[in-house]
């Protein structure tokens, strides 16, 4: 399976991350502000994730793996 090269590159999802909080720290509704940060946070959760993906090369995956 071909790599998608935005959402397997961790860098991208960081840089998203970081534009929300950007985006946040403009905010002046409370409620709005903290939206922003939990998409930013969801955005550090997809890069962890691209980052497994990439360390990941087992061609199953981590599913069913017994350590």
């Amino acid at each position: 399976m071909a790599l998608n090269p935005t959402k397997d590159d961790p860098d991208y999802w960081r840089n998203r991350a970081e534009e929300a909080r950007a985006i946040a720290v403009q905010m002046v509704d409370a409620h709005t502000k903290a939206t922003m940060l939990a998409i930013a946070q969801d955005y550090e959760k997809l890069a962890k994730r691209a980052e497994q993906r990439a360390g990941d090369s087992s061609p199953a995956g981590s599913i069913g793996t017994v350590c």
